[in-house]
């Protein structure tokens, strides 16, 4: 498993570190405590900015220790803005997103119903069986 996510003096300066399995194409971003939506928006950024993500990856935004969200009222927008911004990478993947708590799911659920329009597709799961279920099947 390679690490990536070098942090630039830009936008990715807040960026979560993630880790990319270059075996499944699976990007990793570990979300605890306190979690402010800019700081996702810096790593979506960072990530699709990333010559080594190319086409067709899934992202596991693992927020299974999320303590509270520091979410503004534009936060969720600017996640949908963002891939669309990189369609062309954005596209072909999934966002997986874990969850511990219910206000988490209920603004993951949120983004996932803002980005329905988009060929992304994200799915929101409580489990890490159920992601794993979603990361082994391919995607439709």
């Amino acid at each position: 498993m390679a690490f990536f996510g070098t942090i630039d003096e830009d936008m990715t300066a807040s960026a979560y570190p993630y880790s990319i399995d270059d075996r499944t194409g699976v990007i990793t971003v570990k979300l605890s405590g306190t979690v402010p939506g800019q700081r996702i928006a810096a790593t979506i950024a960072a990530i699709y900015g990333d010559p080594t993500c190319g086409h067709c990856f899934d992202i596991l935004w693992d927020g299974s220790t999320i303590t509270e969200l520091m979410f503004e009222r534009d936060d969720l927008p600017s996640f949908v803005r963002l891939n669309q911004q990189y369609a062309a990478l954005a596209q072909s993947g999934r966002d997986v997103i874990l969850v511990a708590r219910a206000l988490d799911k209920a603004m993951a659920n949120i983004y996932a119903s803002m980005m329905k329009p988009q060929r992304r597709q994200v799915h929101v799961c409580s489990s890490m069986d159920e992601v794993s279920r979603i990361l082994g099947a391919r995607p439709s």
